[in-house]
């Protein structure tokens, strides 16, 4: 029988594609086995990498794990400061002076600008009719003694009364009064200096009245001179009655005495406490109101010094340092700042010889265990810059 050609070419077709539908196959079972062996690989170098792990890190010690810090032992020195404060010259004392008697000024011996000593005469009062009421007071007391002196002998010889005695007595006692008075008021007249000092003002003139208690002049004491200062309520603790200090004034003058008062209330608005320095002024040259520098050195006293890049702040706003303990854990210390300058900060409040973290102490924090690296001698130079 003869076969058509068209059910070669059929059966060719069909052939073809059975084969490329087999070629397929085996390719994809080579690669599912080549898969399955690489992830049969991974598993068990997965399985060695954590058995190396797990032995690293049971061979690996703790201390590898702790924060590393740098440190430096630091030692105290004793440091003079002094106490700077802003203030002004002031007059010992500084008075009005007023008349205690009402007259008019006869004359003003001396100007404004003048030195006077006590009992200086500053202004002089008409007597006016004052000469003649210490005429008639002597007079008085004159004719009252002669008639209490009669009534004493007449007492005595028993021809007087005794009360017609004692009324004598009484006006011999009336009359010296009044001779005191008259003499008083006639030392009124003269109204002088209370103190040795300097006439700041006249106020009052020849020819004018003076009534009780009117003012006649001025009168500052300038030797000693005070230098007065407001301290604030920590400085103050550290100033005592008797403590050397300079002033420098804006004069130019320098001038050098004592505090001879310290405030023992503070000022309300500023809560400062008053300290007066009482300097010598012999020949007068500082004046009163000129302003000051005053100048205190301090006590001595154990502080360390360091860069204040050491410096740190504690979550309360506490400035202090870190250091470490003996058993390596941190720990928080605030500090009192004494002075700050190109030499570093002085503090207070350390123990004699902390062991301070200079670098890394800002990544760690109080009761964390680190591991300290002790700063070489160059290092430690450095930190107490």
């Amino acid at each position: 029988m003869k076969v058509k050609g068209s059910y070669l070419w059929a059966g060719a077709i069909v052939i073809g594609v059975a084969g490329w539908l087999g070629s397929d196959n085996l390719i994809m079972h080579a690669r599912g086995l080549s898969q399955e062996n690489a992830n049969t690989g991974n598993i068990a170098e997965g399985s060695a990498n954590s058995q190396k792990t797990l032995a690293d890190s049971i061979n690996t010690p703790a201390a590898a794990a702790l924060t590393q810090v740098r440190v430096a032992v630091l030692q105290p020195e004793e440091r003079t400061s002094e106490l700077v404060v802003r203030g002004r010259t002031e007059a010992a004392r500084k008075v009005e002076v007023r008349g205690e008697t009402a007259g008019i000024v006869a004359a003003t011996p001396v100007q404004k600008g003048t030195e006077v000593k006590k009992g200086e005469v500053l202004c002089l009062l008409d007597l006016a009719e004052r000469q003649s009421n210490l005429d008639q007071a002597r007079a008085a007391l004159e004719w009252a003694s002669l008639d209490y002196t009669v009534a004493q002998n007449l007492g005595k010889k028993g021809y007087g009364a005794k009360n017609k005695e004692m009324s004598q007595k009484a006006n011999f006692d009336a009359a010296r009064a009044a001779l005191a008075r008259a003499e008083l008021d006639i030392q009124r007249t003269q109204i002088t200096a209370p103190f040795d000092g300097v006439v700041e003002t006249r106020a009052a003139e020849v020819g004018s009245y003076i009534s009780v208690g009117g003012p006649c002049a001025t009168v500052v004491e300038l030797s000693p001179l005070l230098v007065v200062g407001y301290v604030g309520e920590r400085e103050v603790g550290a100033l005592s009655k008797g403590m050397k200090a300079v002033a420098q004034l804006a004069t130019g003058d320098r001038v050098e005495g004592e505090i001879s008062f310290i405030s023992s209330s503070a000022e309300l608005t500023t809560r400062t406490f008053r300290v007066e320095i009482e300097v010598k002024n012999e020949d007068l040259s500082a004046k009163d109101g000129v302003t000051a520098e005053i100048h205190v050195p301090l006590q001595p006293v154990k502080a360390h010094r360091f860069s204040p890049a050491v410096l740190t702040l504690r979550d309360d706003g506490a400035i202090g340092v870190r250091l470490v303990n003996s058993d390596d854990v941190v720990e928080f210390v605030p500090v009192t700042i004494l002075a700050s300058g190109t030499e570093g900060v002085w503090v207070s409040g350390l123990a004699p010889s902390p062991v301070v973290i200079t670098v890394g102490h800002e990544y760690v924090k109080a009761g964390q265990k680190v591991k300290p690296i002790m700063a070489t001698p160059a290092k430690t130079a450095e930190v107490s810059k």
